[in-house]
């Protein structure tokens, strides 16, 4: 015979058993693999554009990226990144106008770029918002390393602290 929901017996639950402590970073290497470069997290079929590109276009160009990140190129060498948060500003601070600006006016300056063969470690004093220009010996672009692209190679506690020291530097101080 079926029970009225208002006379069933309420459940009790068992409590979940404390989680486990976290275990402490040993050294440097817990980070990152000390063996993985560069040329094993790029991407390099980033989405690329120019200065003089209007951004109208560059949308179009954002919208298809997987990392919200467009590399702005002059000549093959890097020249900044136009992410989507660049873009919003834009057309926020531009609301009559915003047609009428390029990339170059609302994108940010490019870091220093890295090699192929650099180890992922040089990418914690470098690594922007937007990414991070991977060039070769010519300081042509080869393509980038960006978030998306990095996640898979490097632990949980490294990319805390690229977006605590990267990215959110002002909301964890």
């Amino acid at each position: 015979m079926a029970v009225h929901p208002s006379q069933r017996q309420p459940q009790t639950y068992r409590p979940l058993p404390p989680a486990p402590a976290p275990v402490p970073l040993v050294s440097e290497a817990d980070f990152v693999n000390p063996l993985v470069r560069i040329r094993d997290v790029i991407d390099p079929v980033a989405e690329t554009c120019s200065r003089a590109m209007p951004l109208v276009e560059a949308l179009r160009l954002l919208k298809h990226s997987k990392s919200g990140t467009v590399a702005v190129l002059d000549r093959r060498r890097p020249a900044g990144f136009l992410t989507d948060r660049d873009a919003i500003a834009a057309i926020y601070d531009r609301p009559r106008d915003w047609e009428l600006a390029t990339v170059g006016e609302v994108m940010e300056a490019a870091p220093r770029p890295v090699s192929p063969d650099d180890t992922l470690e040089t990418i914690f004093d470098r690594l922007h918002r937007g990414g991070l220009f991977v060039v070769d010996s010519r300081g042509e672009f080869c393509g980038l390393v960006t978030w998306t692209s990095l996640a898979g190679s490097v632990s949980e506690q490294a990319l805390g602290r690229l977006l605590a020291t990267r990215v959110f530097p002002d909301a964890f101080e």
